[in-house]
């Protein structure tokens, strides 16, 4: 998919050094390593682009086995006639059980074909193939691909809209991978620009109307999601409650009313506004370690939460005790006040390190299961912790970073000294 597309490209990247070294460390371990051509200067073999292939009515490409047919009877109610009628299909049927994962070992295998005997730098999503390669190899991958196909017995799509050359900036999956500034490490990743506005559009009707049924609701939302995916930060569950309700089926009805309206608008604008995801092959800086951890004790008269941070060498701390009437407001709010403790110091080291983990993969470790798996689905039962998810979520958005949250057992930071009275705005 698009994931593994811009990983490909960004290994591309920092495998080429400046002093024109080349190096792919391999999954077993295994170093390859070697020299740029002299053909190529540095500029041209970080210059990439991309397209990508698309087979043709692929499923149909593929034939049920003769012996195979007789469960390969389809029956179609004919509104015409009134009455049911066989049919046989004899091409693998879409939809059909199992059928996607049979057309997928045809696709990998094609993959790996062009791959091992063609040097086709390329992923694969089904029936869609994305490639990458030079810019001035001009369009010397794509004919390869194509005539391997040909080769193949396999049909390709043909029209202008599908076939198009190698470009900078190209579309894969319902997105564009931005390719334009590879020269200097950077790779962008973010929705089209007809998507969003197709989005737009069907709120703009949807709010028009006054009504979003259920099942128009939960098709909404995974247009929501989808677009999501390629930008920083999941806001859309937690800042969209009430229509995350609907399209869950737990509202039943069908008339809009004001909170689904402002939530689906705040949607829109947040689509438009937000950053898409940029990769930076040259960032060399290792992973930032965050630790968090939250305690409470004394009757559960006293709340403390702490983090630390390590940067290389570097090293930061934070550690704070809760106010009463904090401690007070939690306890009332909340029944587990311990998951809430667990995710306040998430949000307290995300804006404490921003700047830092601006643009940088970030481990978080979380002494608290349930606190894991609220940052991790970015939603929670609590109204009280999707307040502070919708915080941290924010400031993912303001400040990109790409996040993983694992569990660690840790009581230290939470009981660091000095310790600090959090404010009451916090």
């Amino acid at each position: 998919g698009v994931d593994e597309l811009a990983v490909l490209s960004r290994t591309w990247l920092q495998a080429i050094s400046d002093d024109r070294k080349v190096c792919f460390k391999l999954s077993d371990g295994r170093v390859l390593s070697g020299t740029l051509h002299a053909s190529l200067t540095l500029a041209c073999a970080r210059a990439l682009a991309g397209r990508t292939l698309d087979l043709e009515s692929a499923y149909k490409q593929l034939l049920v086995r003769k012996a195979n047919l007789w469960a390969a009877v389809l029956k179609i109610h004919n509104t015409d006639t009134g009455r049911d009628e066989l049919y046989v299909s004899e091409v693998l049927p879409f939809g059909a059980s199992a059928a996607v994962f049979g057309f997928n070992r045809f696709s990998r295998a094609l993959r790996k074909i062009g791959t091992r005997l063609f040097h086709l730098i390329w992923t694969n999503f089904l029936d869609d193939f994305p490639q990458v390669d030079l810019v001035c190899m001009g369009q010397a991958s794509m004919g390869a691909a194509e005539r391997m196909l040909e080769l193949l017995g396999w049909r390709f799509s043909k029209k202008p809209e599908k076939r198009l050359p190698f470009s900078r900036s190209f579309d894969v999956l319902g997105v564009v991978v931005d390719l334009s500034a590879s020269e200097s490490g950077t790779i962008v990743v973010r929705n089209k620009a007809d998507r969003v506005d197709a989005i737009a559009t069907q709120v703009d009707d949807i709010i028009a109307e006054g009504v979003c049924k259920p099942s128009t609701a939960a098709s909404l939302r995974g247009r929501f999601q989808f677009a999501e995916g390629q930008l920083y930060g999941r806001a859309v569950a937690v800042c969209t409650p009430n229509f995350r309700r609907r399209a869950l089926g737990h509202d039943n009805m069908s008339l809009l009313h004001e909170q689904v309206i402002a939530e689906l608008r705040w949607v829109v604008e947040f689509l438009r506004a937000a950053a898409p995801r940029t990769l930076r092959a040259k960032d060399t800086r290792k992973p930032l370690l965050i630790f968090t951890d939250a305690s409470l004790e004394d009757n559960d008269m006293k709340a403390s939460i702490g983090g630390v941070m390590y940067d290389g060498a570097e090293c930061e701390y934070f550690s704070a005790e809760l106010s009463k009437v904090q401690l007070e407001s939690l306890q009332t709010e909340s029944t587990h006040v311990i998951a809430v403790l667990e995710v306040l110091p998430v949000a307290c080291a995300m804006r404490m390190w921003s700047e830092r983990a601006l643009h940088r993969r970030v481990f978080y470790f979380i002494d608290n299961d349930a606190a894991r798996a609220c940052l991790i689905k970015m939603i929670s039962g609590s109204p009280i912790i999707n307040r502070v998810l919708k915080r941290i979520t924010m400031i993912g958005a303001a400040h990109p970073s790409f996040a993983w949250y694992s569990r660690v057992p840790s009581d230290e930071p939470s009981r660091l000294l000095p310790l600090l009275i959090l404010q009451e705005e916090a």
